[in-house]
């Protein structure tokens, strides 16, 4: 029992369906019954099945054993136990009668089921191992419905189950199935594997590694290990820890960012970001350089603002079509370490080394063009102290000298929370990102949808209404960041489509104050210009 009960404890920790334990007789009688049922209800099943086999068990199936069964009385007693031990009313227990087994016949199966549900059985198993149904079928039709009955079709697999239903079959169990096939497949890659001399001959046709790394839940061991093991995790106020790391909601498998073909998963974006952090610390990157991004919209923009900061470094974004003028003015303002540019973006003269950078949409990697550094080691990324910078926003200049606004992790991550809770984002939310991620606008939208562990879909192409609209019905999208006019007119060009989509905000986290703006299914929270909350101006970046 020991041995079983552990596993089975095991089982029911691992799923959150209901686990039933086939316990064979009970492991002795009736008095092993009540310590069995007791043990058994402690680790949390939903139900024990006993059978009224002689101890010890063995396999119905097995050749060449004398299927003696236990007296019916004295088995019907060990119903009467199970039932009078269990704590919880709602423990099922089933009654499983080997009388077909043993080539007794229907008749003695249901002398004997009629018997175990007087004594208080919850549901009767008449197994059998016929090569039909039709010995279960006869069961069933003159059992007459008088508890409900489980079958093992293990060997009559052809078994309908509309006709085990017919008869009052109301729990199937695939008894080996799993277990046949696991066996069979490990039996064929490892032939393969013999005569091909290599692991490519099942690479294919195994699962990746990311499922079994699933089966023992790695995405928790990341995250203790990013509260208890890592210091750099400790930086509450870091954008890389907050939204990857330690986020509960960004699950491995999740998607985080789509982007035309590409899409990268929470676990895929945080290694891809780490991995830039690590690169870049080893061309020099340290905590307050400034680091200039130029790019279009784009899953690099997205990761390469993450592995900037991880390392308490300052992005300082600057729009991909942006002026010489302003391009000099951030330049001699910011001072900055490395410039990092999309692949499409032209030559730009700064002062510093340029990096061209690109995602590889299948090894799902970062490319830089020159490539930087080699990279020693795995070491913990460095934590990011309390207070520090995360960006620096340039207004338009159109009062005068552009203004560097500087804005910390910490007002990042209070903007993002209160830009979710207001629009009621959560893990189902996908945000369709129309505005320069080189803006407030824009940008918090990513943010506050990784915060939530939803989906950011990036729109690529020319802009058009029709666009717009295909982008919102094929990624199901359930908000965007717009100003009014926009809205007012594609809410008129294509009112059908939207439909679906429009509908009141998800509140379950935070209801949204009467004065702030909402999200619509189909519309996010929109102002007549954009605006950077919680920010603080400085005349010159430099100095901060």
């Amino acid at each position: 029992m020991h041995e079983h009960l552990v596993a089975t404890a095991a089982i029911v920790a691992a799923v959150d369906v209901p686990v039933v334990a086939d316990v064979d007789d009970g492991f002795g009688d009736a008095i092993n019954v009540v310590r069995t049922i007791r043990e058994y209800e402690a680790a949390g099943v939903a139900g024990v099945c006993l059978e009224d086999h002689q101890h010890p068990k063995r396999n119905s199936l097995y050749a060449g054993f004398d299927r003696s069964l236990v007296d019916l009385e004295v088995f019907a007693r060990k119903i009467e136990a199970a039932c009078a031990s269990r704590r919880d009313p709602d423990l099922v227990i089933i009654a499983r009668t080997e009388a077909l087994v043993a080539g007794l016949g229907v008749d003695e199966a249901l002398r004997r089921a009629h018997a175990y549900v007087d004594a208080g059985a919850d549901a009767i198993l008449a197994h059998t191992k016929a090569a039909s149904s039709a010995p279960l079928l006869e069961f069933g039709a003159r059992f007459r419905g008088r508890a409900p009955l489980v079958a093992v079709p293990t060997t009559y697999p052809s078994a309908d189950a509309a006709e085990l239903e017919a008869i009052g079959v109301r729990v199937i169990i695939f008894a080996n199935q799993g277990l046949r096939a696991a066996a069979g497949a490990m039996d064929r890659a490892y032939r393969s594997m013999a005569a091909a001399r290599s692991l490519a001959a099942v690479e294919p046709s195994v699962s990746p590694l990311s499922e079994i790394f699933a089966v023992v839940d790695y995405e928790e061991v990341g995250r203790l290990h990013a509260r208890y093991v890592d210091g750099s995790a400790r930086g509450a106020e870091s954008l890389f820890q907050r939204l990857l790391v330690a986020n509960p909601d960004a699950r491995a498998d999740r998607p985080a960012l789509r982007c035309g073909d590409l899409e990268l998963s929470y676990g895929e974006l945080l290694d891809l970001a780490r991995a830039i952090a690590r690169g870049l610390a080893a061309a020099g990157v340290r905590a307050g350089d400034r680091v200039l991004l130029r790019l279009r919209n784009s899953p690099e923009l997205v990761a390469l603002f993450l592995g900037v900061t991880a390392l308490g470094a300052i992005v300082a974004p600057i729009d991909h079509d942006a002026g010489a003028e302003r391009l000099a003015l951030i330049v001699k303002d910011t001072a900055p370490r490395l410039c990092l540019v999309g692949e499409d973006v032209g030559e730009v003269e700064v002062g510093a080394a340029v990096h061209r950078f690109r995602i590889d949409p299948v090894a799902k990697c970062g490319v830089f063009t020159p490539a930087l550094p080699p990279i020693a080691g795995d070491a913990p990324l460095p934590a990011v102290v309390d207070g520090a910078d995360a960006l620096i926003l340039y207004s338009a200049g159109s009062t005068g000298r552009p203004k560097g606004v500087v804005l910390k992790h910490r007002q990042l991550l209070a903007i993002a929370g209160t830009l979710a809770d207001v629009v009621g984002m959560g893990p189902e939310h996908r945000d369709l990102v129309l505005s320069p991620m080189t803006h407030s606008g824009g940008l918090q939208r990513v943010w506050a949808t990784l915060l939530r562990g939803g989906t950011v879909v990036i729109f690529t192409g020319i802009f058009s209404l029709a666009a717009l609209v295909d982008d919102v019905a094929r990624h199901r999208i359930t908000g965007f960041f717009t100003a009014p006019p926009l809205l007012r007119i594609l809410l008129r060009a294509d009112p059908e489509r939207l439909a679906p989509a429009r509908g009141p905000c998800d509140r379950s986290r935070s209801p949204a104050p009467r004065s702030a703006p909402t999200s619509s299914r189909a519309s996010a929270s929109s102002s007549r210009r954009s605006t950077s909350t919680s920010s603080t101006a400085s005349p010159s970046a430099r100095g901060r």
